[in-house]
């Protein structure tokens, strides 16, 4: 479970309705994954968004819904200007990758079936995987 101290400051830091004065990047891509005609991982709309520096995705399916991942970019990774999520078919991962000012791309891969936090998947963020460096691969 989330303090709730915690999942304040997540949610003000990474709602995009909270606005600021100055003019702040974002950037906002979503991605459904699941299956329909499977129960066990109904089709889910995942959002992912870049708002001053940070990268969060929405998970409906949780509390709180936003989840800041800010964490698992490389260090000193720079100015966030843009991203996108995918979602392979028939799988139980979303795809977040961002791309810098300077044009470096990094991605992380995120398990999300089962919801995080149950059956043994982490919860966020640590279903997902450090972002890596797609750049120079």
């Amino acid at each position: 479970m989330v303090d709730a101290k915690a999942a304040t400051t997540i949610n003000l830091a990474t709602d995009p309705r909270s606005d600021k004065e100055e003019q702040p990047t974002r950037a906002i891509d979503s991605a459904f994954q699941g299956d329909p005609e499977d129960p066990q991982r109904p089709p889910t709309k995942f959002v992912g968004i870049i708002r001053d520096d940070r990268v969060a995705i929405r998970d409906p399916r949780t509390m709180p819904q936003w989840h800041d991942l800010t964490s698992l970019l490389p260090r000193d990774f720079g100015r966030l200007v843009d991203i996108t999520l995918a979602a392979p078919d028939e799988g139980d991962t979303v795809h977040v990758t961002v791309l810098n000012e300077r044009g470096k791309v990094a991605q992380s891969r995120c398990t999300v079936f089962p919801t995080p936090g149950t059956k043994g998947t982490p919860e966020w963020p640590d279903n997902c995987t450090d972002f890596i460096d797609l750049t120079r691969r």
